[in-house]
């Protein structure tokens, strides 16, 4: 892991809007003023429809936490940074699969 990989995605902060209309869906704006949709979560009258939109609203931070998370783990030199405790083999196998993740 020798860099940290950077967003490719819609800035955020992203914000679940409901459509209020008859086909009953929230969509997820990535910017109020520009209306740029992200996302539709359809079924908004349950609870599952409207975790499901929350959980996608809040990708960008959540992103932004594991990003800080890696780079807080690169800066970190335990031991040269090639511990080979369990501890650490854990630490370096996920951040290599967050790496990997698009």
């Amino acid at each position: 892991m020798t860099t940290t990989p950077t967003a490719q995605h819609t800035p955020g902060p992203w914000n679940v809007v409901d459509t209020s209309d008859d086909r009953k869906r929230l969509q997820i704006h990535a910017d109020a003023a520009s209306l740029i949709i992200v996302a539709s979560v359809h079924s908004v009258h349950d609870r599952i429809g409207q975790a499901n939109a929350r959980l996608i609203a809040a990708a960008p931070e959540m992103l932004a936490e594991i990003l800080a998370a890696l780079a807080e783990h690169a800066a970190e030199q335990h031991m040269g940074g090639d511990c080979p405790c369990e501890v650490c083999e854990r630490r370096r196998a996920l951040l290599a699969r967050i790496e990997a993740t698009p």
